[in-house]
């Protein structure tokens, strides 16, 4: 399913049953595996006496389809924001834990960020 269609097939509307009904149709998306699949990638940490190795996903989560070729303008995706209750009813479902604040930081430190993307940013 394209990433325009799935957003087109959410609820409009911004009141509490349109909410609600919205993120029923998130998880249960997640559920048939319409989501795109995650890539993890694995962030390290250590303090005195102790080292953990810790696999985190490289993006949120998203539906549609990755493009068939290199031009990401060609992609048709996108990514959903969900209430915390339907970020945790969709770890349960995929059997994974959400992060801490501690693993975000983390994974700040150590993000790969390409310099030229960020200069080509507007602003």
């Amino acid at each position: 399913m394209r990433g325009s269609d799935f957003l087109r097939s959410l609820p409009p509307g911004g009141d509490r049953a349109a909410i609600d009904a919205r993120e029923e149709q998130v998880v249960d998306a997640v559920r048939r595996g319409i989501a795109l699949p995650i890539s993890w990638v694995p962030v390290r940490t250590q303090i005195p006496g102790h080292k953990a190795l810790v696999y985190v996903a490289s993006d949120t989560l998203r539906f549609g389809e990755d493009g068939p070729n290199a031009n990401p303008d060609n992609w048709d995706w996108i990514r959903i924001a969900v209430t915390p209750t339907t970020a945790q009813r969709i770890a349960d479902q995929r059997g994974v834990l959400l992060p801490t604040d501690k693993i975000l930081d983390l994974v700040h430190a150590q993000a790969d960020v390409e310099k030229d993307k960020i200069e080509d940013l507007p602003g």
